[in-house]
């Protein structure tokens, strides 16, 4: 195998041929990216042009005693390490050790290490020490999947590559040449749909080839989708449409004969999310949506699917849990999700149900009687006021101010606080100034003086500033379940007074 044979990293892969090239090589890489994207392979194909002797355009020959020996893994100057199962000081500090000794038949001792983030913070401190004043005959090639738990210390000192994600079209070609090699019949439907499956991981799709091709004579789609518990294109189109266009009946019927086929629930509610999420990508670049579909509908209907499917894995009846999933898609009233919400308001926008004329309630309202005498200004002004004007936390403090006591005033200086609807939150900067303030008649001074600026009644509160985020969690909590209420009252006034 050579660089070549790395499917879709040709931006790595070109780069590390150069440096074989030229021997400017790094005492250290770090290889990362999702699962099966060829890091540990890509690793393997370095260590040995590393240690090629006669390497063709930094490519290793594999035709040399160095090649065959790493081929054959006889060579003890070439070492893998797992570090999800050597993550210990100690298996670091054994590595380090080793490495001061020059090699024992090849150019270059190479140690990989797949998994690296997987390492204790000991062992990172061990190997970063190692990794700071290197053997010039040492190279160290890291490989993760999660970059972000790896130091930075560690990041600094390595040359990085980001292997990405591989397109079903790359993939789909490697399966093809991998069949034809291994003498199997494969469909270009059952290429496709492999590749899609493997959801950007080359290592996935072999696996999936390797499970489809045992037993058959040839792998087609039909092949795939019943080994592997699928609904099938076609099929799961069908599912989709009766989903977008609320027949529940014809939804739970179709879902019912495909799993009593042996089709797997949480497999097809994978393939229905994957095509409502295609429909949504085409209608943000502009191209036509199918009937039903807008996106406010795929989005409810995306993130029901993804709730099922977190919650389908613990459950004993996949088939309950697959249906009620079903059911809710076809009827967003059954859910109070705000995607829900948005769905059946654009669905009333759109004019998708004929809205019935609702009855409005009217109140009469007496005049109220005129004064028969004129108010001076000053009257006028306060009675603006009471009219529910609010009052902002910095006017009211200015006007407290003017009543307390020095020393209490100098006690409130030290604490913050809001006007929030009919309450004043003062927010203490300890225990201590809490109960000063609660001692000193601060709450009913704030109350007289909040009605005389505006002439309502406000509610005084005296907290620890450390309870301010929760106080200001739970109170946003409560306006927004409100808010949620009332609108799914308001939906469901709707929905009763519409014909379909």
């Amino acid at each position: 195998m050579t660089f070549s044979d790395v499917v879709g990293q040709e931006h790595i892969t070109q780069t590390l041929k150069k440096q074989v090239a030229s021997d400017k090589l790094s005492h250290a890489y770090l290889f990362t990216g999702t699962r099966g994207t060829g890091k540990t392979t890509c690793a393997k194909v370095l260590a040995r042009a590393i240690n090629c002797i006669a390497p063709k355009d930094g490519d290793p020959c594999n035709c040399c005693p160095s090649c065959l020996g790493l081929i054959e893994g006889s060579m003890p100057d070439v070492l893998e390490i797992d570090a999800a199962s050597n993550s210990g000081v100690d298996n670091i500090r054994s590595m380090r050790e080793e490495a001061v000794f020059t090699p024992a038949v090849l150019k270059k001792r190479v140690y990989i290490i797949d998994e690296v983030h997987m390492l204790s913070t000991g062992a990172f401190n061990a190997l970063l020490k190692t990794l700071e004043e290197p053997p010039a005959h040492v190279v160290f090639i890291l490989a993760t999947t999660e970059v972000h738990k790896v130091p930075a210390t560690v990041l600094s000192r390595c040359q990085r590559f980001a292997f990405k994600r591989l397109i079903p079209s790359d993939i789909e070609v490697r399966l093809v040449s991998i069949a034809a090699a291994e003498r199997i019949v494969l469909s270009e439907g059952a290429a496709k749909r492999i590749a899609r499956l493997a959801d950007g991981s080359m290592r996935d799709a072999i696996s999936l080839l390797d499970q489809c091709a045992v037993g058959v004579m040839e792998v087609n789609e039909e092949a795939v989708s019943a080994l592997l518990g699928l609904a099938g294109d076609e099929q799961g189109a069908a599912l989709a449409r009766r989903v977008l266009a609320r027949d529940t009946k014809g939804a739970l019927e179709l879902f019912g004969s495909l799993y009593d086929s042996g089709r797997d629930g949480a497999v097809m509610l994978d393939e229905l999310c994957v095509i409502f999420r295609d429909m949504l990508v085409d209608t943000q670049q502009g191209r036509p949506p199918a009937p039903r579909a807008d996106a406010a509908r795929l989005i409810y209907c995306i993130t029901t699917v993804q709730e099922a499917q977190a919650r389908i894995q613990r459950v004993l009846n996949r088939r309950i849990e697959a249906e009620v999933c079903l059911i809710k898609l076809c009827d967003e009233s059954l859910s109070s999700d705000p995607a829900a919400l948005l769905a059946r308001l654009t669905r009333l926008e759109q004019g998708d149900i004929m809205v019935k004329e609702i009855p409005q309630k009217t109140e009469h309202i007496e005049p109220p009687e005129r004064s028969k005498t004129s108010k001076q200004p000053e009257q006028v002004k306060q009675q603006k006021q009471s009219a529910g004007s609010a009052v902002s936390w910095d006017s009211l403090l200015t006007e407290v101010n003017k009543t307390l006591p020095r020393p209490v005033a100098a006690q409130l200086a030290l604490c913050e606080g809001e006007v929030r609807g009919g309450e004043v939150f003062i927010y203490a900067d300890s225990a201590f100034t809490k109960g000063k303030l609660l001692g000193s008649g601060v709450q009913d001074t704030f109350a007289e003086c909040a009605k005389t600026l505006t002439g309502s009644e406000y509610v005084i509160t005296i907290t620890e500033k450390a309870h301010d985020e929760q106080q200001v969690i739970v109170s946003e909590k409560k306006e927004r379940d409100d808010t949620f209420s009332g609108l799914i009252d308001k939906l469901n006034e709707l929905d009763s007074a519409t014909i379909e």
